[in-house]
């Protein structure tokens, strides 16, 4: 049996073509969203013993190293 495509799979570009209208009605929503979520990470990273920041450390680097 197939596999149907959703609506999302088919139209990418509409996907794309709705987010930034939403964002560009929401700015300053999305933009505090944004300074929230780097808050709580900062904060989850604090709260992390020395061991466990070193491991997200290397993973971070590593993941920076595959993404450039």
């Amino acid at each position: 049996m197939e596999k149907k495509e959703s609506w999302h799979q088919r139209n990418p570009e509409k996907i794309a073509k709705i987010q930034k209208r939403y964002y560009e009605k929401n700015k300053e929503q999305a933009s505090l969203r944004s300074k929230a979520q780097n808050l709580r990470g900062k904060l989850s990273y604090l709260a992390l013993t020395k061991p466990q920041k070193k491991k997200i450390d290397k993973q971070v680097e590593r993941l920076l190293q595959n993404n450039a």
